[in-house]
């Protein structure tokens, strides 16, 4: 024990002066960086008032405090990542004051942005591409102005950075380390954010295709199948145990009243033919004709009859699935006009005053300029999930895929499970597609002019990531930038 405490304490010198010898080479894109975020966070700063608090707040709050008085975990409501999230601030200051949270969620976008520039930078290999991907998004107002409600979306966007970070490493070391953090990481994301469950999956057979394609499925299944088990054993063992405490066996039961909401979205209440729901069905009838209105929201709908809003909504819930059950074809096709609405939505500013800073005006002009991209989803899906397929020892292909994956798959299941707010639900993957957009044009930039953009970091060749973006007619051909391409 001595000895190893003796080496550490040798080795902590050199391992500083690395890093510090290395942050140099990064200064001016650094810089840069730090200058955009500072400029964001300023902008967000001149609004009054700073705490923003919806309906949803009240109910994270609770559940914080029953986090601070019991450790209760478990909530019928709300998945424990966010309450977590406060619970840790209430208990560092002393009180309950919201404040705190919006520095707080302010330091996340500051943090998610730097791990942007790594991201971008490791694929890359270029200081500029990474600085200008992690500008446009830590000094994003559209992105940023969520700091300033006591919701998931700031805490969601930070944890789905850094999935990302740990999803990179694996692709670039296959480190266990690596492939634990992703674990943890996708348990957290999923915990704080539910609608996401589907992009730790995806994540999964990203990865498994990808040595599939490798010829190593063979070695490497056993542990990829073992994390993706944990994950899943760590999901439903939350579900499980919610059921157990406080009733309700699920993560919340808001996915009751959501799906609640399509049915009568979708005009779909009178498909349902099952006696159990007769009451129900002549009671939405009733409400519908004697409001004047052909839609209800749930919870008003609810509030009119207290009744439905027992065992955590399970009436409305049962019927709601029974009714997308036994209409799957339907359900779909009236699903794909949000979805594709929710795709091309551009982003808007419910929380920002343009009034209280005229300046802050033409940062959101400038904010919202790259959101055109969005326009390109399917073709960049496309082309990275082609290239990745071509190149699945390229690290940058097959990163580009799996996020612009996530990010499509992030917007179908908003679609699908809610039945409003999808900007809202859409938000914390939108650092997915500028970050995608920016790293595309600069690599077409360079390919084009035959040279890396704004000049090469890396010494006569760009990083193997870099390289293998590009790609090549035949075996051990050069690429634009002189690297040499292996197949």
């Amino acid at each position: 024990m001595r000895s190893y405490v003796a080496t550490m304490r040798d080795r902590l010198p050199q391992q500083w002066h690395t890093f510090v010898s290395r942050l140099k080479r990064h200064a001016l894109a650094l810089g840069t960086l730090l200058f955009a975020c500072i400029v964001g966070q300023a902008a967000i700063a001149t609004q009054s008032p700073l705490v923003i608090v919806e309906p949803d707040t009240k109910t994270y709050v609770t559940a914080a405090a029953h986090i601070l008085s019991s450790f209760q975990l478990f909530d019928p409501i709300r998945t424990p990542g966010y309450p977590l999230f406060l619970a840790l601030i209430f208990k560092a200051q002393g009180s309950m004051d919201l404040m705190l949270v919006v520095y707080a969620q302010m330091a996340l976008m500051m943090l998610a942005a730097g791990e942007i520039y790594v991201l971008a930078y490791r694929i890359t290999s270029h200081k500029s591409t990474a600085a200008i991907a992690g500008s446009l998004v830590g000094g994003n107002l559209y992105i940023l102005q969520w700091e300033r409600t006591v919701l998931t979306e700031s805490l969601a966007c930070w944890l789905l950075v850094t999935l990302f970070v740990a999803f990179e490493a694996y692709l670039r070391t296959a480190r266990r380390q690596a492939l634990i953090w992703l674990a943890v990481l996708s348990v957290a994301v999923v915990l704080t954010r539910p609608s996401t469950f589907a992009l730790p999956p995806v994540l999964f057979a990203v990865l498994l295709a990808r040595d599939l394609r490798l010829g190593g499925l063979r070695r490497s299944w056993p542990r990829l199948a073992i994390a993706l088990a944990a994950v899943c054993g760590l999901l439903f063992g939350y579900a499980w145990g919610n059921g157990v405490a406080t009733g309700y066996e699920g993560f919340s039961d808001v996915s009751n009243i959501n799906l609640f909401g399509k049915v009568l979205q979708y005009h779909m209440e009178d498909e349902n033919l099952d006696p159990r729901f007769a009451q129900l069905r002549g009671d939405l009838h009733t409400y519908l004709t004697t409001h004047f209105t052909s839609y209800v929201d749930p919870y008003v709908f609810v509030s009119a009859y207290p009744q439905y809003g027992r065992s955590f909504y399970a009436l409305l819930g049962d019927f709601s699935r029974e009714t997308i059950s036994q209409h799957p074809i339907e359900f779909i096709q009236k699903t794909y006009p949000i979805a594709n609405a929710t795709w091309i939505f551009m982003p808007y500013n419910p929380y920002v005053n343009q009034l209280q800073a005229p300046w802050v005006g033409s940062l959101l002009f400038l904010a919202g300029i790259p959101f055109w991209v969005l326009g390109l989803l399917p073709f960049l899906l496309i082309y990275f999930l082609a290239l990745a397929w071509r190149r699945p020892d390229s690290t940058a292909a097959v990163l580009l895929a799996a996020l612009l994956l996530c990010v499509l798959t992030n917007i179908i299941v908003s679609a699908a499970g809610s039945y409003g707010d999808y900007y809202r639900l859409r938000e914390p993957m939108d650092w997915g597609i500028i970050v995608a957009g920016v790293i595309t044009l600069a690599e077409s930039i360079r390919m084009i002019t035959a040279r890396p953009l704004f000049g090469a970091d890396v010494p006569e060749a760009a990083s193997e990531a870099t390289a293998s973006l590009t790609p090549t007619r035949k075996r051990n051909a050069p690429t634009l930038d002189g690297a040499t391409a292996h197949p």
